[in-house]
């Protein structure tokens, strides 16, 4: 009789301690859990900050150039020889924070914007060789117009808007889109 109460107070102080090591288990998993959900939303928030960041300086970079190679000159624009230099200068500073943040962006993204800024690049030095010559009188080239508005519209654009979704995507701001 002493037996079975020793053994049903052995079996009380186990299930007992069984029951404390789950509940301190759980707690333990609980804390991991909320330090990485801050972990991972303190990586996420950066991130975040970095491509909307980077986003900007596309954008910026896509109206300078836009601005430069446009037919029509506003006065408040400056000249050409300013627009070329506010291109450049975006343009630049783009590939840099772009390459300084490489960390953030996938490799298929990273490749679309490598991309997109080859034909950045190639619009503005053909635009700006082609309207210096003709400028100076040394070309009759006028199809130079024409070639940076269709560079801009069949190249640059639908890489721009590329980015643009795939940037959306990775910081969660909308579903992914269908190309």
């Amino acid at each position: 009789h002493y037996l079975a109460r020793d053994i049903e107070q052995f079996k009380a102080n186990l299930k007992h301690e069984h029951d404390i090591a789950i509940e301190n288990l759980k707690a333990d998993f609980a804390i991991q859990k909320t330090e990485h959900e801050v972990r991972f939303k303190k990586i996420h928030d950066a991130m975040a900050d970095k491509l909307m960041a980077l986003f900007a300086l596309i954008q910026r970079s896509f109206n300078s150039m836009a601005i430069f190679v446009s037919p029509l000159d506003y006065s408040h624009e400056g000249t050409k020889q300013d627009k070329l230099k506010a291109a450049a200068d975006s343009y630049n500073e783009m590939l840099r924070f772009t390459h300084d943040n490489r960390i953030y962006l996938t490799d298929e993204v990273f490749e679309v914007i490598d991309t997109f800024t080859q034909k950045v690049r190639n619009t503005i030095e053909d635009f700006s060789r082609s309207h210096t010559r003709a400028e100076s009188g040394s070309s009759e080239d006028e199809a130079y117009w024409s070639r940076a508005n269709n560079s801009i519209k069949n190249e640059v654009m639908p890489l721009f808007e590329r980015i643009r979704h795939s940037l959306q995507e990775i910081i969660g701001v909308r579903p992914k889109p269908k190309y």
